[in-house]
C-alpha cells in the first residue's frame, strides 16, 4: 500500500511543482505591494466610521445604526469579529482588506483559466495583484475588497451554473452557493445590487447556446436570486427606507453622471489608474487587447470569453443608469468591473503568438505595476488627521476644549493621533450633524460630550475663554447642509457672540480655528 502512495505522489509532484514557484511568488508580490506603507496613512474619517461602529453593541449594530447608515451592516459585524480577535488597531483593521485583496488571485485565476488557459490564468492574476485601484481599496479598512472578493467567487460559482446547465449536470450546490454569496454582497454595500445584476448577465450569456437548456438554467438563476433575497432581506429593506424615505448619505456629495465624467472614472480608475503620462499608452493597448479577445470568442466561443464581456457590459452601463436616479459611481463602487477587464486583457494577451505574447505582457503587467508604484509614491493620500493631532498639541494651551462639527466620527480620527504622538486625547465636545447616522453614532460613541453650538458658551465657564475648531474640509456642495456638518451653525454661533479668531491652520481635508469667545 505504501509504495503505491508513495509512486502517486511521485506522479502528482511533478506536474504540480510548476505552478508552485509562479503561484508562491505572485502571492508575494500581491502581499508585498499591499504591506507598503500601511501604516504610515492617518485613520481617514470613513476608516473611523468602521472602528466606531464596529465599536457598537451587536443589536445596536444590527438594529438603529442599520436603519441610520446607508451601507449594510455586514462589514461591520466583520470587522468587530476581527478586532475582537486582534485588537482595534488600524493596521490591523487594514490587514483584513489586505487579506480579501490577496484572496481574490485565486477565483480571478480559476476563471482566466477557463477563458484561455494558464498563460491567461497567471496574467489575470498578475494584473489584479499590480492593479493600482485594487493595491489602494487594500489598504483601505473599508468593504471594498471584500466586496470584491465576494463578486470573484459568485462569478466562479455563476459559470458552475451555467457549465452544468450546458452538460446537464446537477446543479444544486453552485446555485446555492452563488445565491448565498449574492446575499453575502448585499450585507456589504448597497451597490450590490447592481454587481449582482451584472453577474446574472454574465451567466445569462453564458447560457445562451441552447433554447432548452437556456430555459432550465433561467429558472434555476431565479431561483438563486430568491435566495440570494431572503439571505439579504434585512438590508434590501434597510435601502428601500433610504432610498424612498430619505435621501441616501452620498447623495448630496456626488453631482449626476455625465459621459465624459464617467469615461474618466472608468480611466483614471480601472485602465490607467496613477499613470499620467502613459495613460494613453494603457488605453491603446488595452483596446487592442480587449480586440484580440473577441476575435478570440469568435473563432473560439468559449461562453467564458463572452459572459465576462457581458459582465463588463453591464456593469459599464448600469452604474452611470443608476447614478442618475441616486449617486454610488464611485472609484471605489467601481472596483468589480476590475474582474472581467482582467479576464477578457488576459485572455487577449495570452492568445498572441509566442513571439509577441512574452513583450505585451511585460508591458501590460508594467504598466499597472508602474500605477502603484505612482499611488506608493503619493505624498499626501489620505486626510491628514495626524497632522492636525500633532498641530494642536504644540499650540493648544492647558485646558482649552477641542470642538468637533463632523461628528463622532471626526473625533476617533483625532483621538487616535493623539495617543500615537503618546499624549492623551484633550477634551473634545461633539457639535454633530443632524442626520440619523451621526445622532446615533455621537450617543453611542461619545455620551456626555454632545452639544448644541448654544451650549458651547456654557462649556467655556471656569475654563477660560478660547477653543479650537476642528473641522473637514468639505466639497461646497455641502459645507453648509446641516446633515453632514455644523461649521456653519458653530461659526454663526460664534459671530453673533462678537468671538475673535486667533488662529487659522490648515492641513490636507482637515482645518483648525483658535477662538476666544468673550463673556463666557
Amino acid at each position: 500500500m505504501l509504495p503505491t502512495r508513495l509512486a502517486a505522489v511521485r506522479t502528482v509532484v511533478p506536474a504540480v511543482a510548476p505552478a508552485v514557484a509562479p503561484a508562491l511568488a505572485l502571492l508575494m508580490v500581491a502581499i508585498a505591494v499591499r504591506l507598503v506603507r500601511l501604516d504610515s496613512d492617518p485613520l481617514w474619517i470613513d476608516e473611523a466610521a468602521t472602528i466606531g461602529i464596529a465599536r457598537m453593541d451587536w443589536a445596536v449594530i444590527l438594529g438603529p445604526m442599520a436603519a441610520a447608515e446607508s451601507s449594510p451592516p455586514g462589514f461591520y459585524l466583520l470587522a468587530k469579529l476581527w478586532m475582537l480577535a486582534f485588537g482595534e488597531d488600524i493596521v490591523v483593521l487594514r490587514l483584513l482588506t489586505v487579506l480579501a485583496g490577496v484572496a481574490s488571485l485565486l477565483p480571478v485565476w480559476l476563471l482566466a483559466r477557463a477563458a484561455h488557459g494558464r498563460r491567461a490564468a497567471w496574467i489575470a492574476a498578475g494584473f489584479v495583484a499590480l492593479a493600482a485601484t485594487h493595491v489602494r481599496l487594500s489598504q483601505d479598512g473599508r468593504c471594498y475588497t471584500v466586496l470584491f472578493l465576494t463578486t470573484c467567487w459568485a462569478a466562479v460559482l455563476g459559470m458552475a451554473i451555467a457549465n452544468a446547465i450546458r452538460n446537464e449536470r446537477k446543479v444544486l450546490w453552485p446555485a446555492a452557493g452563488y445565491g448565498l454569496l449574492l446575499g453575502a454582497m448585499l450585507w456589504l454595500h448597497a451597490t450590490a445590487a447592481l454587481i449582482g445584476l451584472s453577474l446574472n448577465a454574465m451567466v445569462i450569456a453564458a447560457l445562451l447556446p441552447g433554447w432548452r437548456q437556456f430555459r432550465r438554467g433561467i429558472v434555476v438563476l431565479l431561483a438563486a436570486n430568491l435566495l440570494a433575497v431572503l439571505v439579504a432581506s434585512g438590508p434590501l429593506l434597510a435601502m428601500f427606507h433610504h432610498i424612498v424615505g430619505q435621501a441616501l448619505y452620498v447623495d448630496r456629495w456626488l453631482p449626476p453622471p455625465t459621459v465624459l465624467g464617467t469615461a474618466h472614472l472608468y480611466g483614471t480608475t480601472l485602465v490607467a489608474p496613477f499613470l499620467d503620462d502613459l495613460s494613453l499608452l494603457a488605453l491603446l493597448l488595452q483596446t487592442v487587447l480587449l480586440a484580440v479577445a473577441a476575435v478570440l470568442w469568435w473563432r473560439s466561443r468559449n461562453p467564458v470569453l463572452f459572459a465576462m464581456a457581458a459582465m463588463l457590459l453591464v456593469g459599464d452601463v448600469a452604474m452611470p443608469l443608476a447614478s442618475l436616479i441616486r449617486p454610488v459611481l464611485m472609484d471605489r463602487t467601481v472596483l468589480f468591473l476590475l474582474l472581467p477587464l482582467a479576464v477578457l486583457l488576459a485572455a487577449g494577451t495570452a492568445s498572441l503568438p509566442r513571439a509577441v505574447f512574452l513583450p505585451v505582457a511585460v508591458v501590460l503587467l508594467g504598466l499597472q505595476a508602474y500605477g502603484t508604484y505612482g499611488w506608493h509614491s503619493l505624498e499626501t493620500r489620505k486626510e491628514r488627521w495626524d497632522s492636525a493631532a500633532e498641530y494642536l498639541l504644540k499650540s493648544m494651551q492647558p485646558g482649552e476644549p477641542i470642538v468637533v462639527t463632523e461628528g463622532a466620527f471626526a473625533e476617533i480620527s483625532l483621538a487616535a493621533h493623539f495617543r500615537q504622538l503618546g499624549a492623551a486625547p484633550p477634551r473634545m465636545i461633539l457639535v454633530p450633524p443632524r442626520s440619523a447616522m451621526e445622532q446615533l453614532a455621537a450617543r453611542q460613541l461619545a455620551p456626555g460630550r454632545v452639544r448644541t453650538a448654544d451650549q458651547l458658551c456654557g462649556e467655556l465657564a471656569g475654563h477660560g475663554d478660547t477653543l479650537w475648531l476642528v473641522m473637514r474640509d468639505l466639497p461646497s456642495v455641502v459645507d453648509d447642509d446641516r446633515g453632514f456638518t455644523t461649521q456653519s451653525v458653530v461659526h454663526a454661533m460664534l459671530a453673533a457672540r462678537g468671538a475673535t479668531r486667533l488662529a487659522h491652520e490648515a492641513t490636507t481635508g482637515v482645518a483648525m480655528e483658535r477662538w476666544r469667545l468673550p463673556g463666557c
